[in-house]
């Protein structure tokens, strides 16, 4: 799991400043821009469940 975390994390981060570089730097793309919003929304709702996620596996094991 430790590796998982390792790569994920940082790759979590990279996600959410590349989904803001697009939803400001494509404004005049509305797919564009509705892409790098999602990207910059995901992204930390992907670090809660990626907090969350061993603790809600205990929970219902």
């Amino acid at each position: 799991m430790d590796t998982f975390a390792d790569v994920s994390k940082p790759l979590i981060f990279i996600l959410f400043y590349v989904g803001i570089f697009l939803w400001i730097m494509v404004a005049k793309d509305p797919v564009r821009k509705r892409v790098g919003m999602g990207m910059t929304i995901f992204a930390p709702a992907l670090w809660l469940l990626f907090q969350a996620g061993p603790f809600l596996y205990r929970l219902f094991l």
